[in-house]
């Protein structure tokens, strides 16, 4: 797919898990004559060490790319500059062969309904849905409002200069049209997941989706919540449009952990008592859990186990 081909650049996304595929990529593909991009979490938040592990890099996309990659575009097409273009950091070299970095300004959060529609056919998705058991995964929104130490989604915020609008839903309009084109496009779809961060953190938003989701999609669908978003409202707006099951992060069932290790400052019985409230509803409940974390001891991570009792 790269070599051969004159490409204006390549850009590789890649989280810090997914290195090693980036790793067999360098070994077993020719990148001296192509103007490589390095973007996702783990660029973003690593920047000086993925140049130094990834020498092939000409440049790193610092946070979401798609009003970054336009300008870039837009820049090549009219023969200007790249290195002014905002939100990559370029490697330079000077005359003697010295490499200095540019790092340009990043740009602003943009509302997700004023960003292009995702493309999903860019990918095999037929094969992955088909191998997923017919369950298409997918997100609407951006961001989370929670601070967890284990999770990249507070410092992704600070890298932009508004970072108070890093939690966006897009509109139910938006929503809807995504998901129906979605499902002409991959018609053997039978269910959703939603794998938004925190699906449930705007009730407002959570009841005006749901109610047009049952009036226009109505397939079963699974979301990700926190423990203390869930009501009995929002398990009723949930259930009302077909979610069989709400996926949780307890994380651990020691407290003393969670509060001061893990940051996620809630009793064991919140997390009990959103469990009861969906299965209530007839939705069901899964948990995430967390085991050798540190600090952790074997009495700890027994009090996990019973609390998942």
């Amino acid at each position: 797919l790269i070599e051969g081909k004159n490409w204006d650049f390549v850009g590789v996304s890649f989280t810090t898990n997914q290195r090693k595929f980036l790793w067999e990529l360098t070994e077993l593909t020719d990148l001296n004559n192509v103007f490589l991009i390095g973007g996702g979490v783990h660029p973003t938040l690593d920047k000086q060490n993925t140049f130094k592990e990834f020498p092939e890099f000409d440049a790193i996309c610092v946070g979401e790319g798609e009003m970054a990659l336009l300008e870039l575009c837009k820049r090549i097409d009219n023969k200007q500059n790249l290195i002014e273009s905002p939100s990559f950091i370029f490697k330079v070299k000077d005359d003697e062969g010295k490499t200095s970095f540019k790092v340009n300004p990043t740009f602003e959060l943009k509302h997700i309904d004023d960003l292009a529609e995702p493309d999903y056919t860019v990918f095999d998705y037929k094969r992955i849905i088909k191998d997923g058991g017919n369950v298409f995964a997918m997100m609407l929104g951006r961001g989370c409002p929670y601070k967890c130490t284990y999770c990249a989604s507070a410092h992704l915020s600070k890298e932009y200069p508004n970072p108070q609008d890093w939690v966006r839903f897009p509109s139910i309009e938006r929503s809807i049209r995504i998901i129906k084109n979605n499902l002409r496009l991959f018609p053997d779809t039978r269910s959703i997941i939603f794998a938004d961060d925190t699906f449930t953190v705007r009730k407002t938003w959570v009841k005006e989706f749901c109610k047009e989701y049952k009036k226009e999609i109505a397939l079963p669908f699974e979301c990700n919540a926190r423990v203390e978003t869930i009501s009995d409202s929002v398990c009723e707006d949930l259930k009302s449009a077909g979610c069989t099951s709400v996926d949780f992060g307890v994380e651990s069932g020691s407290e003393w952990l969670r509060n001061n290790i893990v940051n996620r400052k809630h009793k064991n019985q919140i997390i009990i008592n959103a469990f009861n409230t969906v299965k209530k509803h007839g939705i069901k409940g899964f948990s995430y859990n967390i085991v050798g974390m540190p600090f952790e001891t074997p009495e700890m991570m027994k009090q996990t186990f019973e609390l998942n009792r």
